[in-house]
């Protein structure tokens, strides 16, 4: 009797997958699982293996990125801080836009102190005048003999960062012409908001759009400003000797360049634009300029009274309940969570003299915002699904004029609509 064979069709050949394929599929799926909480926990540990090693000239609980939080660890607990700064800043003439207060006048304290010469331009004389004597303060108390270098090393340069092109031009060709040259410029200024993105869309402040005005001041002001300098001073251009002149940018942006921030919709969108804009930046011209993009998350200022947010009339033509959040309760509430200013100006500065491989992007905050970072960068899908529930109850807890970073708050607005 002739045997007939019959070929055997599985399942996995007519496109349904079989059991076995689905059990190798879900393998796959955990495994990829696996690796990415192990690297999230690796990233962890980074920042908390070296406790053990820092005594109270460093913070235990890591407030950077491991790569600037180490670092600026090594600087400290070598003893040799002062000496690296000042042997990497002495000299140097660098252009602080935003030196008003904050981190701005911190900045320029430091530097000071450091040897660097400084052009200080912000909104306000009267401020700039206060942070100049500071710095001259500063620099003659790291002399024995009190040596006076006020009249040439410490300048003032009144300046509106969404001035027109002349007046920008003509303020990069005096800020160059102080010390024949700029080798840094520190784009610090900025302004905030605290409003709903659909209030925001209505939402007017002096006749003025807030919506543009954020951008112009968080984004468009400070990239002028660049232009303006890097063609008058000839950066990436060469010089007689056939070297390049090159240059240094310091932008201050925010962990809101980085994240989602509610309430602050398009204050977040001026920062997405700064890190679109400067990291392309550097990649085109990396050979002759050097971009560092700083992210603080919430700092102890004033960055609070600056912030856009609707009037009472507004907010009722808007639907939204007025928030009553007084600008003491702003400035103060968050203390805990927020980081001095001096500190935050203390690891930039550290980021500064840093090696420019590694200090491209640093992320400057206390916890828990730091971790929120890492868990947008590694699990993106995870973070956005909290965020969506953490949105609704800030609007909550602004709508009813209650502090914004408390879990307490959250839960008594939520009570209150009840």
């Amino acid at each position: 009797m002739m045997k007939i064979a019959i070929p055997l069709v599985s399942n996995q050949s007519k496109g349904i997958p079989c059991a076995e394929s689905n059990l190798q599929f879900m393998k796959k799926i955990f495994n990829h699982m696996i690796v990415n909480i192990a690297l999230a926990i690796l990233i962890l540990a980074s920042q908390t293996s070296c406790l053990s090693l820092f005594s109270s000239r460093q913070p235990l609980i890591p407030d950077a990125n491991p790569t600037l939080f180490i670092y600026d660890a090594i600087l400290n607990l070598s003893g040799q801080r002062s000496r690296a700064l000042r042997k990497s800043l002495e000299g140097k003439r660098v252009w602080i836009v935003g030196a008003g207060g904050g981190i701005g006048s911190q900045l320029a304290i430091a530097l000071r102190r450091s040897g660097a010469k400084l052009v200080l331009s912000g909104r306000r004389r009267e401020e700039l005048e206060r942070v100049a004597l500071e710095c001259i303060e500063a620099h003659e108390n790291t002399y024995e003999n009190g040596t006076d270098f006020s009249d040439s090393f410490v300048k003032i340069l009144p300046l509106d960062i969404t001035s027109n092109d002349e007046i920008m031009m003509i303020a990069a060709k005096k800020a160059v012409s102080y010390f024949e040259g700029i080798d840094v410029l520190i784009l610090n200024s900025g302004k905030g908001q605290l409003s709903p993105a659909t209030a925001t869309l209505g939402l007017h402040n002096n006749d003025e759009n807030v919506d543009r005005a954020l951008m112009e001041i968080n984004y468009l002001g400070p990239v002028r400003l660049l232009t303006k300098l890097i063609y008058i001073d000839e950066w990436g251009k060469q010089n007689v000797d056939g070297n390049t002149k090159k240059g240094h940018v310091i932008v201050t942006s925010s962990v809101a360049g980085k994240m989602p921030l509610p309430l602050g919709s398009s204050y977040a969108a001026s920062k997405h634009a700064i890190h679109g804009y400067f990291n392309s930046l550097r990649t085109e011209s990396g050979n002759w300029l050097r971009v560092d993009l700083n992210c603080p998350g919430p700092i102890d200022t004033q960055f609070q009274e600056r912030v856009y947010s609707p009037s009472k009339e507004e907010s009722e033509d808007l639907d939204f309940t007025h928030n009553n959040i007084s600008k003491e309760k702003l400035n103060g509430e968050t203390s805990g969570a927020k980081m001095p200013p001096k500190r935050c100006a203390h690891l930039m500065l550290s980021a500064m003299v840093g090696p420019a491989q590694l200090m491209k992007e640093t992320w400057i905050s206390r916890q828990p915002t730091l971790f929120f970072m890492y868990l947008n960068q590694i699990f993106p899908a995870l973070s956005m699904n909290i965020f969506e529930i953490i949105g609704p109850l800030r609007i909550k807890a602004w709508q009813h004029g209650l502090p914004l970073y408390k879990l307490s708050s959250w839960i008594k607005a939520v009570k209150n609509e009840k």
